[in-house]
């Protein structure tokens, strides 16, 4: 589309006296132009310039100065000093004229200069006209924060949706060189790279624009890895992206959590409502929890553990397991996630199991949203161990040895000290030994620190993967990551 500027109307300068050929006469320079800015960088200036002969006795117009020419120039200003725009146009008297150039934001004038009288007229007048403002439609350029923070197009900034106050566009600041400005917000998300966005809008935007109601509209949930474009442009259509960030929307993580039914995490119960019906778990693995059930988003999270000991008669023993702001990434970090792991003395849920007994367990996960808790009982029970080729007498012959193999390592990865714990049986003493990936054993201190329990001190050792192998007459092995 194109946008025109009509800067001037018709111009009538009179010219000073000058002498020609005939007496009391006066020579008349008439230019009239009219300027047009088109949206293609380029400005044209077209109009007519007249020289008549002008008598005073008796006063008044006579025809025109016949065969004469004028000279056209267009002239922008720079720093006080006026330029040509490329070469000057020369027309007959009377007829039209017209100029274009290349635009740029100046101060405009026309120069018209007689070039020949003609007849009757042989003076040379030039007539300047007064210069104008004349302003090509550039495209505007703006840019923009969300919720303060400034956001830019190669990484991912962390954006905290608590509540209806966040995930908004603020900031927003705009440059341009024309008033009909248009802009337009595009999201995509990251996930199946569907861009959705709003109509353009006229004038320019006033902060805040709420990015969390339109994200929630357009794809109905919130979480993810958005890329947000701001597009602006002018009365001439000329389009562009002003501003592009890439943001992490979070909110807050939701708990829910199972009890693994048996050894290998293949299948899973809800953890019971009260103590009377408490879940009934794996016992020979050691009760494991999967949280993957849980909803919300995960960055910068943590979790938390507690577990409850009661005896037969619901009444509170003591605190078996009490972790807290454990890291936490994403689902995967509580797929299946022992409790033993946690638990006060280490191993308590292998080497303790009163008749009757039963635990209360509370997760809570949270990030810098907020939290959710859930809680539920369970009680360990051998028995539910078994599959479905197996009866009920097998599975029971086979715990002993079962609970013999198992063995835990903590943390894993790490960087300084290497826990290792397994159910610990004085007829079968265990050897600890630690191997490199080409299967050499490394010489690393050895620490016991109880019955059925060594720390390795590990900090000397370059940044991979090891090999950990325990042997208490069946060897088992475990991989380590020394970061």
């Amino acid at each position: 589309m194109k946008k025109q500027f009509y800067l001037a109307a018709m111009l009538i300068v009179f010219i000073s006296f000058a002498k020609a050929q005939s007496s009391n006469c006066q020579l008349l320079a008439v230019p009239s132009y009219s300027a047009t800015v088109t949206c293609n960088s380029s400005i044209t200036v077209s109009g007519s310039v007249s020289l008549k002969y002008y008598s005073t006795d008796p006063p008044g117009f006579n025809d025109f100065c016949p065969g004469a020419q004028i000279s056209v120039q267009l002239q922008y200003q720079s720093a006080g000093v006026w330029y040509n725009m490329g070469s000057a146009v020369t027309v007959n008297n009377g007829n039209t004229w017209s100029r274009t150039a290349t635009v740029i934001s100046a101060n405009y004038r026309v120069v018209a200069t007689v070039v020949n009288a003609g007849s009757y007229c042989n003076c040379s007048p030039t007539y300047t006209s007064g210069s104008t403002y004349l302003t090509f439609q550039t495209a505007p350029s703006a840019s923009f924060k969300v919720d303060g923070q400034t956001v830019n197009a190669s990484t991912y900034t962390q954006i905290y949706s608590c509540s209806s106050g966040n995930a908004q566009m603020t900031d927003i600041t705009w440059t341009g060189t024309n008033s009909s400005y248009g802009w337009k917000v595009e999201v995509i998300r990251t996930s199946d790279g569907l861009p959705k966005s709003t109509s353009w809008f006229t004038g320019t935007p006033t902060p805040p624009f709420d990015l969390r109601a339109f994200i929630i509209a357009q794809y109905t949930t919130l979480p993810g890895q958005y890329t947000v474009k701001l597009w602006v442009k002018n009365a001439c259509n000329t389009i562009g992206v002003a501003y592009t960030g890439l943001i992490q929307i979070n909110t807050t993580p939701v708990a829910c959590v199972k009890m693994a039914t048996n050894s290998g995490c293949s299948s899973f119960v809800n953890l019971g409502s009260s103590a009377s019906n408490p879940a009934s778990v794996c016992y020979t693995a050691g009760p494991r929890i999967n949280a993957t059930c849980s909803g919300g988003d995960w960055v910068g999270g943590y979790f938390n553990l507690l577990v409850l000991e009661f005896d037969a008669n619901n009444q509170y023993v003591k605190t078996v397991v009490s972790s807290t702001n454990n890291t936490l990434n994403s689902l995967n970090d509580l797929q299946c996630l022992d409790l033993n792991y946690y638990s006060n003395p280490p191993l308590y849920f292998f080497n303790n199991h009163p008749v009757g007994y039963k635990w209360a367990l509370f997760l809570t996960v949270g990030n810098s949203c907020g939290s959710s808790q859930v809680a539920g009982y369970f009680v360990t029970n051998n028995m539910s161990c078994k599959t479905d080729d197996e009866d009920e007498t097998t599975a029971i012959d086979d715990f002993l040895p079962e609970k013999v193999k198992s063995f835990n390592v903590y943390p894993n990865p790490t960087a300084n000290e290497l826990n290792v714990i397994w159910p610990y049986n004085a007829d079968k003493p265990a050897e600890v030994k630690l191997y490199s990936i080409d299967g050499k054993q490394l010489n690393v201190p050895v620490q016991s620190t109880g019955f059925g329990q060594v720390k390795l001190d590990v900090s000397g050792l370059a940044k991979g993967l090891y090999s950990l192998e325990l042997n208490d007459g069946s060897k088992q092995v475990r991989k380590v990551i020394i970061e």
